[in-house]
């Protein structure tokens, strides 16, 4: 289930709207548990999955330097890696609940760790 976006960014034209939503829940599939991205405005995109690192990289593309957005980004990934660990077949290591949870832990990573100063 998608949620309200857990972040919005306004284009350069001012027009253009990118909102990062977080795909969890127990009615997704665990290879479906991850980011999407929505983009509104003139030029439309369909939504599209993306990993933490590539919105850390949209929003250092587009000039935003705000921490708290990066801490975002983890804050959402983490619920979504406590989501999965919950799940029945967490512990199997051939189940796709535990090769998204591999797959999510090495981008969670990648990512600065929250600043709680």
């Amino acid at each position: 289930m998608l949620r309200d976006p857990m972040i919005t960014c306004l284009g350069d034209d001012g027009e253009t709207m990118f909102k990062y939503y977080v795909l969890c829940g127990a009615d997704v599939a665990s290879e479906h548990v991850g980011w999407v991205l929505i983009v509104d405005g003139p030029n439309p995109l369909d939504p599209q999955y993306v990993t933490p690192t590539e919105i850390a990289g949209d929003l250092r593309s587009m000039g935003i330097t705000d921490e708290g957005m990066h801490d975002f980004v983890r804050i959402g990934t983490e619920d979504m890696l406590k989501q999965l660990r919950a799940r029945p077949d967490a512990g199997e290591t051939a189940s796709t609940t535990a090769a998204r949870i591999d797959e999510l832990e090495s981008e969670l990573a990648q990512l600065p760790p929250v600043d709680l100063d």
